[in-house]
């Protein structure tokens, strides 16, 4: 009995035991299956954080690497629409060791040749321009749908255009008639006759003055045979035209010199022979003779001074050039025409720093002269009584020109014969050689000068020689 108590109470720790393991374990089982839901939402919810954190990392990471990328990127697309509008002033400055910075490096080469190409054609630009507008011709060109693109100084000069008024317009609009009549015709002749070169020659007036054009016109194409426009050089034919028949006249001068001098000693020493032979011999008509005689030693005379002029206008002496002050010989040549012309007052305004020149003294107080005595001349027809002779000289610093003005009030030249009035032979004295003045202008065009004659308002005449100090 006593070993059965035993027993069981042995029996009974184990069971209770089991039964406290059991239920310990089945209270966690409960309490495990009642934080199922809690712990696998927890679990879940961690997972997400997780997944979230990567996801914004990945994508925090993902804006770094394409900004990395796509910021220089951008700024090469911003400097890209900057060099298209001509900027081509762009730095970019990015720091980068990969792809990007060969791109950089390659748009910053690309640039500096853009820089270059655009600084050679700019020179080459200037360099054209330079040549056109210091060329001795008019140059205009016009693009293939007739708009005027360019025109150079001399043109405008010579024309007497305005420049404002022309450029950029379609030739048939410009308002100055005659360049719109020459370029019409010209370029009418391109289209009608397919040709291209055209020369053409143009006889205008302008202001009353003659001038000889030669128009030289050519049809401009790109690579491809296409037309792109027109160019077209005017050259001033005047003064060579005037040269040609200076020339011309010059060799009929000295043909008629040559056949004419050689008969006149025999001609006038045969009439003085006939006088003294038989002066004393006629009693009939004795005064006829003597006046008939007379007659033709005079006239011998007048054709020896004419045959004198032709030979110094065939040809001038040579030029001793010295250094000389135009003051000086004016102030040798006044005087003594003043006392001469006591009815004109003569008035001198010479410049006390007028600087030396290179001249010979001789040719140029013939010049002078020469000049002085059309002025006096100028008054042969004119009743006035203030006549007056102004002689100036000045000095132009700009242009390193000494300027000799002699001015009248005298009659004038009429401006239909002013163009004409240094040609060869052409005067308007009823016993004018025509010879004066082409000489005077062959003189002060081998010392390289310039002499102009215009008008002097109202009335007179304005001489102007210009010579250049070297």
């Amino acid at each position: 009995k006593k070993y059965f108590s035993v027993a069981i109470l042995v029996t009974s720790r184990k069971f209770t035991k089991s039964a406290k393991t059991i239920s310990r374990n089945f209270t966690e089982f409960s309490y495990l299956k009642l934080m199922k839901n809690p712990i696998e939402k927890t679990y879940i919810f961690s997972l997400l954080i997780v997944t979230l954190v990567i996801i914004l990392s990945a994508t925090w990471f993902g804006i770094f690497i394409a900004k990395d990328i796509s910021t220089p990127i951008n700024k090469l697309v911003k400097a890209t629409e900057e060099v298209a509008k001509g900027n081509l002033e762009q730095e970019i400055n990015i720091k980068s060791q990969d792809e990007i910075r060969i791109l950089v490096e390659s748009f910053k080469k690309m640039v500096e040749e853009i820089k270059m190409s655009r600084k050679n054609l700019l020179e080459r630009q200037q360099y054209i321009e330079s040549i056109i507008n210091n060329v001795n011709n008019g140059v205009i060109s016009i693009n293939k749908n007739g708009i005027i693109n360019t025109v150079n100084p001399f043109l405008v000069k010579l024309l007497e255009l305005d420049k404002q008024s022309i450029v950029g317009i379609h030739y048939k609009d410009i308002k100055h008639n005659i360049l719109k009549n020459m370029l019409s015709e010209t370029l009418e002749e391109f289209k009608i006759m397919k040709n291209r070169v055209i020369n053409k020659n143009f006889n205008i007036s302008i202001n009353n003055s003659f001038i000889m054009l030669s128009m030289f016109s050519t049809i401009l194409k790109d690579e491809n045979d296409e037309i792109i426009g027109y160019l077209i050089v005017v050259s001033d034919m005047t003064q060579i035209a005037v040269a040609q028949r200076t020339a011309a006249w010059k060799e009929v001068a000295k043909r008629v010199a040559h056949e004419i001098k050689n008969p006149l000693t025999p001609i006038q020493l045969s009439a003085q022979r006939l006088k003294r032979k038989y002066g004393d011999k006629i009693t009939d008509e004795k005064d006829e003779f003597f006046k008939t005689a007379n007659n033709i030693i005079q006239y011998v005379d007048v054709i020896r001074n004419l045959v004198n002029e032709f030979s110094k206008f065939t040809k001038l002496p040579e030029i001793k050039i010295a250094t000389h002050n135009l003051n000086d010989i004016l102030k040798e040549i006044v005087p003594s025409l003043k006392n001469i012309k006591k009815d004109i007052t003569f008035i001198t305004n010479l410049d006390p720093n007028l600087p030396n020149v290179k001249i010979d003294k001789k040719q140029i107080y013939q010049v002078v002269t020469n000049i002085i005595n059309n002025a006096i001349q100028s008054y042969e027809h004119v009743k006035k009584r203030n006549k007056k002779i102004e002689i100036k000289t000045k000095f132009l610093k700009t242009r390193e020109n000494v300027v000799l003005q002699i001015k009248d009030n005298g009659s004038g030249i009429d401006d239909k014969i002013r163009d004409k009035i240094f040609e060869p032979y052409f005067s308007t004295k009823p016993n004018g050689t025509g010879i004066g003045l082409t000489i005077v202008k062959s003189i002060i065009e081998s010392h390289n000068g310039e002499i102009i004659i215009k008008n002097n308002k109202p009335k007179g005449t304005i001489v102007e020689i210009r010579f250049t100090i070297t």
